[in-house]
């Protein structure tokens, strides 16, 4: 369950995902987006960033509060925490930065970051019985939180954090009233004591993972979060940059509602510097487009790498 505090979704545009020639034929083989456990997130330190400044702000606020001693205690448990079911995508509003073709790869792919998102299903060995799964169910539940902005200003990470730490500060004070705080005897206190400590583990690194220091601000990030058991079967593993990496695949989600199915998300692959055979490339790359019936644009950016 992720915040309302969160930064506000994206409602239209396009945004980007720089890849390597690999990470690009496993989008186009897939036709979706590959969202992948925040835990082996090429740049995993951010999250440590985001949860410092989390608590050098709570270290600033913390004589405004009437239960600190608690809000201290969930806030460490959530620093400590390291979710193995929450996945996150990473993008940019920017379309021909340097730097991230340097970092990254040579393309950028172009993303729709408007379309609502689902998690593809594995059908796999599965029969039907007129009636949904519940790895289904959750996986319905799961990537529909839109895609929002990095936080690099510290006056804007300060105001989320504010938020944050407000709303754990009511749900504490409505604990206190209730006597639901601590573990009792009551199995059923206790679970529901467990669970919202998990709900609170998950919403910490998701305001952590938006915060990113100032010096990364012309990579202009945008992200989406999710939550996924790990043992639901549509997430798969690859072989990622830093070792196995756990990941699910998130499709078009049109709603009931729609004309027509969305063949992707895609609509534009950028080819940038750094290729041997820019046009080897091109050309390679509008028939992988036409191989897998995508209608994605191919188009060559024309900056010098140097």
């Amino acid at each position: 369950m992720l915040l309302q505090v969160l930064p506000p979704k994206l409602r239209s545009g396009t945004i980007w995902q720089y890849t390597s020639t690999a990470g690009l034929l496993g989008i186009l083989e897939t036709g979706g987006l590959w969202v992948s456990s925040a835990r082996t997130l090429n740049d995993s330190g951010e999250i440590e960033y985001g949860a410092a400044r989390m608590h050098e702000r709570w270290a600033a606020r913390r004589s405004d509060f009437p239960d600190a001693e608690v809000i201290e205690e969930l806030l460490a448990e959530g620093a400590l925490s390291r979710r193995q079911d929450l996945f996150v995508a990473c993008a940019s509003t920017e379309g021909d930065s340097l730097s991230q073709f340097r970092a990254y790869g040579s393309y950028a792919v172009g993303l729709r970051a408007d379309i609502p998102l689902r998690v593809r299903r594995d059908r796999s060995g599965e029969e039907a019985f007129g009636f949904s799964w519940p790895s289904d169910v959750e996986a319905d539940l799961t990537a529909d939180n839109g895609w929002r902005p990095v936080l690099y200003d510290r006056d804007e990470q300060d105001a989320l954090i504010d938020a944050f730490l407000e709303h754990v500060a009511r749900k504490v004070a409505s604990n206190v009233a209730s006597g639901r705080t601590t573990v009792t005897e009551d199995d059923e206190a206790a679970d529901d004591t467990a669970f919202e400590r998990e709900v609170f583990a998950s919403q910490f690194i998701a305001v952590a993972a938006h915060l990113k220091h100032e010096a990364f601000r012309d990579e202009k990030e945008v992200r989406l979060f999710a939550q996924l058991s790990l043992s639901n079967p549509a997430v798969k593993v690859r072989a990622g940059r830093l070792g196995l990496t756990p990941f699910f695949v998130a499709e078009p989600n049109p709603g009931p509602d729609a004309e027509s199915e969305l063949d992707s998300v895609l609509t534009e692959v950028r080819i940038g510097p750094g290729l041997l055979d820019p046009r080897a490339a091109m050309d390679g790359l509008k028939m992988g487009l036409q191989k897998f019936k995508l209608s994605a644009l191919a188009t060559q950016l024309e900056i010098p790498l140097r």
